[in-house]
């Protein structure tokens, strides 16, 4: 499709909404806004490092009021280790219940678990709590609730969204992820200067509440609100309630006169009858099973390479602010402000990527030529952002790279994964492999962490240098997994044109013959 054409059709929608489509943005808004304070309540750790950890730098750069004693580097990232891989468990379990039970459930659960999770850091402080096993059993837990987020939300977004809009629509959906991470960078920010338990107080609160809100207001699927599924579903139902023969009684008559209807003729302020909204609400399909998630064509090899992409991401998502104050020597404050450039780059790149890739037609054909370039991002970054405006450009075109990429695949690509094929139809798979794509790259991300912790025994310098050169090397080889898809993507592109070719040319050489 042509991008003027692709436009035109997205500003005719726009001009005249249905029904449906305001529901849509609602789901859009509240989806976006849930995942969104779930990351900003996670990023309050990665902010409150410098001040809860090791420095040699006194007042005025760091607050008077750190944890004492403070904790040590590797101890910090144990932590994050520890994090990931109850995150990693979490999403390959809480795939499965999000496809189970009702999302609303699971996010209240998620939300409100994780909010007083996050609020027992602020309270050690009070409390003088100074061990160890406190803050590792509280951060395990916070991983665990924290892992409900991202399939459920993906999966009530794939089914309000039809594949043809969904690289744009998820490429800006996606930025949820980096909004957040903005949202809990200024709000730790904001409080920073009453003391930094309050950095996991205002967070926390605002998750919990909006954990209520999700509760009472979300509506999962179009079938409770009583429209038809989305439009890529319409054949695989077609197929599954009316008879071969033709003769299904009224009902079928009915379905059959509702799914021949284009999507430009189909009045969707009109609600189906009964029967086809409890037809089409697929409750007679089984939650996939794990290991046929596995055999879902792509999900393996977008799996491994989001496990690469992702121990880069959050590598800077745990961090950046520390990385920051410790190797280019900014307070806190001026940490915390600067690394949200790096998500902005993640939304601008999501967004980039999800509209062309809507116009290619493939997604391997943006996704590759990103993750090559990303290793390049990486050693520029490392060797010239010493500069405080030049640190901020390079690192917009890194998080451009980097974390654009990881919001698509992370998406978009699972949402197109767990709805290809016979899983079309199938409401209750999305979910479980949303689990199984970010699963794997929470088990990345937290090996990365794993590594990151034995890097920092090195002094100073050397272990940046160390983890940057494992960085660049990681994002290479999650290029190298998607370069058998994105050949071959290539190679049926080609026959395509060729196919189109020679329809054009069969017909002006008949013509000629005449």
């Amino acid at each position: 499709m042509a991008v003027g054409a692709y436009v035109s059709m997205v500003v005719e929608t726009l001009r005249n909404p249905t029904r449906r489509m305001k529901h849509q943005v609602f789901v859009f808004v509240l989806t976006f806004l849930v995942y969104a304070f779930f990351h900003a309540t996670r990023k309050a750790f990665s902010n409150l490092k410098s001040t809860i950890g090791p420095t040699d730098d006194p007042s005025p750069n760091h607050p008077h009021d750190q944890l004492n004693p403070p904790m040590t580097r590797v101890f910090l990232a144990v932590l994050d280790t520890i994090f990931l891989a109850a995150y990693a468990v979490g999403l390959f379990v809480n795939g499965r219940i999000g496809d189970m039970f009702n999302v609303r459930y699971v996010l209240l659960i998620g939300m409100c678990g994780s909010a007083i999770c996050v609020s027992m850091f602020g309270w050690a402080k009070f409390w003088d709590v100074r061990a160890p096993a406190f803050f590792a059993v509280f951060w395990c837990l916070n991983g665990l609730f924290q892992s409900t987020g991202w399939p459920a939300t993906v999966s009530v977004m794939g089914n309000w969204f039809s594949k043809r809009s969904r690289g744009v629509v998820m490429g800006v959906w996606s930025a949820n992820a980096s909004a957040g991470n903005m949202v809990g960078s200024l709000m730790v920010t904001a409080v920073l200067s009453y003391g930094w338990p309050y950095g996991f107080f205002l967070p926390s609160g605002v998750l919990f509440l909006f954990g209520w809100i999700v509760f009472f207001f979300l509506v999962p699927h179009p079938e409770d609100a009583g429209f038809l599924p989305a439009v890529e579903e319409i054949d695989d139902i077609h197929s599954s309630v009316v008879p071969a023969d033709g003769e299904g009684g009224e009902h079928s008559k009915d379905t059959e006169r509702l799914l021949t209807q284009s999507a430009a003729d189909f009045d969707e302020d009109d609600e189906p009858p009964p029967s086809e909204r409890r037809r089409s609400s697929g409750s007679t399909f089984e939650p996939i099973s794990f290991m046929a998630a596995l055999r879902v064509p792509g999900v393996v090899l977008y799996s491994l390479s989001y496990a690469c992409i992702k121990s880069a991401n959050y590598f800077f998502f745990f961090w950046l602010p520390y990385y920051l104050t410790d190797a280019a020597s900014f307070s806190p404050q001026k940490a915390n402000l600067l690394s949200n450039i790096y998500d902005v780059g993640g939304i601008v790149g999501g967004v980039v990527a999800g509209l062309l890739s809507d116009v290619a037609g493939k997604r391997s054909f943006v996704m590759f030529p990103m993750l090559l370039l990303s290793p390049i991002t990486l050693y520029v970054y490392r060797n010239f952002g010493d500069d405080y405006t030049v640190n901020g450009l390079l690192m917009f075109i890194m998080g451009f790279f980097i974390n654009g990429a990881a919001n698509q695949i992370s998406s978009t690509v699972s949402a197109d994964l767990g709805r290809q094929g016979a899983l079309r139809s199938n409401k209750e798979a999305l979910a479980t492999v949303s689990g199984i794509v970010d699963g794997t790259g929470s088990i990345g991300a937290a090996i990365m962490q794993g590594i990151v912790a034995l890097a920092m025994k090195k002094p100073g310098a050397d272990s940046w240098d160390l983890i940057f050169y494992i960085l660049m090397g990681v994002m290479l080889l999650s290029a190298l997994l998607l370069s058998g898809l994105f050949v071959n993507d290539v190679r049926h592109a080609r026959a395509a044109v060729r196919r189109d070719v020679a329809g054009v040319q069969a017909p002006a050489m008949a013509a000629k013959d005449e």
